[in-house]
């Protein structure tokens, strides 16, 4: 696989799921950095693939292009939000959201911001 460069990503949420993004985001982009609420688990990530650890994931949203969404279920909705209003293309883990009510307001509120 190629290597593109020029893309800036990040990953939120670092446990399992989130390690194998930031792992392939290392390879495959340019991995700006990573952002979890366990800072302990976000900097020893952050030092494994040499990237920024942020303590604040809307901070990494102002540096990247595209993010991926890897923290419990419960929390899709408000990052992606976050993710949407800063204009940040996003991969989220499945489930969408906690509920198909959410899901459908996220969608919908995507749709809206275009």
């Amino acid at each position: 696989m190629t290597k593109s460069s020029n893309i800036r990503t990040g990953v939120i949420g670092v446990g399992l799921m989130g390690n194998y993004h930031s792992r392939i985001y290392k390879r495959l982009s340019n991995l700006i950095g990573v952002s979890d609420v366990d800072k302990t688990l976000g900097k020893e990530i952050s030092e494994k693939y040499n990237v920024s650890f942020f303590s604040d994931f809307s901070n990494l949203l102002d540096k990247i292009d595209a993010v991926s969404i890897a923290v419990p279920t419960k929390y899709h909705y408000e990052i992606a939000v976050k993710a949407i209003e800063k204009g940040v293309p996003m991969l989220i883990e499945k489930p969408l959201c906690s509920n198909p009510d959410l899901s459908e307001r996220l969608v919908k509120y995507s749709e809206n911001r275009d």
